[in-house]
């Protein structure tokens, strides 16, 4: 072979070695973007399979415990729901039997047989494509279910979608500056089998997620007005309004 043909074949080797670097750089990048939106497409599971391997454990937890008390008495401000009310994310059911809702969505089926046996009508499907026809329900319940959503703006465009003109959305979080929102946040970057799904957003975030979709802001509980490290925890009754540094915020939007 000639030093010509030699110069040649390596020109082309290099070219076919640039284009593979590329090509893998290129790769690598998209994946990155995805995780970060958490368009993983199968590269990472759903944290509903997450909550399938735990549902003793995490059910276990609601027993006796005065946070879930503090929770409810929250919730209970805002009056008990229609029948015509459902709980998206109902996970074993605790919140909704004990608020009188009759019906949940539920991807994670363990959790689904678990709230069925509390008398929830379940049905097994995702936030994000609710197989439930428009305008079924006139209170539609998020307790503590939006931050573990993939898609959260999606979530809520079909609970505006499936919401009866005149009636309620409801959403329960943890809100993602205030001290309890850190320690789940920090719990979940050290590899927490649930928290580390877990995206949690700010009042503020959810206010306009949802006002733009055309609904108007009604009313705003807070609870846990105490540190995560302020044990043992009181019992403590609600406050109507917003404070930043509550471990649980309620907020409630009418769909006009």
């Amino acid at each position: 072979m000639s030093n010509n043909e030699k110069e040649h074949k390596n020109k082309g080797l290099n070219i076919i070695f640039k284009q593979k670097i590329k090509f893998k750089l290129k790769l690598c990048q998209n994946i990155s973007n995805k995780l970060k939106t958490g368009e993983t497409n199968g590269m990472s599971e759903p944290s509903y399979k997450a909550f399938s391997r735990c549902v003793k454990e995490y059910d276990s937890w609601y027993e006796n415990n005065i946070l879930f008390k503090n929770e409810l008495a929250a919730l209970g401000v805002l009056g008990y729901p229609s029948r015509s009310s459902i709980e998206i994310g109902v996970g074993t059911g605790r919140f909704a039997q004990r608020l009188c809702i009759p019906f949940g969505l539920e991807p994670a089926k363990d959790a689904a047989i678990v709230a069925k046996t509390r008398g929830v009508n379940v049905i097994v499907g995702k936030a994000e494509q609710m197989p439930i026809t428009d305008q079924s329900f006139e209170w539609v319940y998020f307790i503590f279910s939006l931050c573990f959503v993939q898609n959260q703006k999606k979530a809520i465009e079909e609970a505006v979608r499936i919401l009866k003109k005149g009636g309620r959305l409801v959403i329960g979080f943890v809100p993602k500056d205030s001290p309890w929102g850190k320690l789940y946040a920090k719990k979940g970057k050290k590899g927490h089998p649930l928290y580390r799904y877990a995206k949690f957003f700010t009042p503020k975030q959810l206010d306009s997620w949802v006002e733009s979709l055309g609904l108007k802001r009604h009313e705003t509980i807070s609870s846990l007005i105490f540190l995560p490290e302020e044990e043992p925890y009181p019992k403590q009754p609600p406050v109507e309004q917003l404070i930043e540094k509550a471990g649980f915020i309620v907020k409630s939007y009418i769909n006009i």
